[in-house]
């Protein structure tokens, strides 16, 4: 099915992952399902150095915020996002604390992080090595974030999901649509929807392999006169979703 539409104000297209995210050795191979909990989502992907866990403002330290940040930066930057797009969502969803707080932390929304342990015990620093947000989208609880997609159905919506470069094809984006599907079936969703770059053909390869159907494609204009710099931003986008 193809969907066209326009407007100015482009969803998510930040979706980065490896192809199929599939892991090449047994190093990278997850040993361990993450435990279907709202409150915490703690795993054992590979070693106990590795954890996915819930983002928490409450507790959440400046480094891991910059983190957070940083990591969509580099992801963007990988796939030659449009920068007007990038600063946007510097200044939105994952401005600060308190953004992400407002945007995920709110209704049955969750935004999960992968991390590893830079040292060799369990007081050391972390890393943040991949993320996914899930917003609330449903008209019961949550907050449809843009005016001309009004979501009247029961679903959540997959944003800014991205695995650290070094850590791609070895299992970890699965690992995170895993515990994204284990939240939303657990806070009583009907559906998990996304957005990813049409171009961005080895994400939806993979988010196909792991359930989603492909809905078609979608014009957005990343500007109101429709240029970044010169060129133009007219952003062709894939509609995907994982009905339950």
């Amino acid at each position: 099915m193809t969907a066209t539409a326009t407007t100015e104000i482009p969803p998510d297209v930040e979706q980065i992952v490896g192809s199929a995210d599939k892991a090449s050795d047994d190093s990278c191979k997850p040993s361990a399902d993450p435990t279907p909990s709202h409150k915490a989502i703690d795993a054992s992907v590979n070693s106990p150095s590795f954890a996915i866990r819930q983002f928490d403002p409450s507790s959440s330290p400046p480094s891991e915020m910059s983190q957070i940040r940083d990591l969509f930066k580099v992801g963007m930057n990988s796939v030659n996002a449009p920068s007007s797009y990038i600063e946007r969502s510097l200044s939105s969803d994952i401005k600060d604390v308190d953004s992400m707080a407002d945007t995920y932390c709110k209704g049955r929304g969750t935004f999960i992080l992968m991390d590893k342990a830079c040292g060799d015990d369990s007081s050391s620093s972390r890393e943040i090595v991949g993320m996914v947000g899930l917003q609330d989208a449903s008209p019961q609880t949550g907050a449809c974030r843009h005016d001309k997609d009004i979501e009247t159905r029961n679903v959540c919506e997959l944003r800014r999901m991205s695995i650290h470069s070094s850590y791609r094809r070895c299992g970890f984006g699965a690992k995170l649509i895993d515990s994204c599907v284990r939240h939303a079936k657990s806070m009583g969703f009907d559906g998990i929807k996304l957005y990813t770059g049409s171009w961005m053909t080895a994400a939806i390869e993979f988010y196909v392999k792991m359930g989603f159907r492909d809905m078609g494609r979608i014009e957005y204009k990343a500007d109101d006169d429709g240029t970044d710099g010169g060129r133009s931003c007219a952003v062709v986008i894939a509609h995907l979703e994982m009905m339950f």
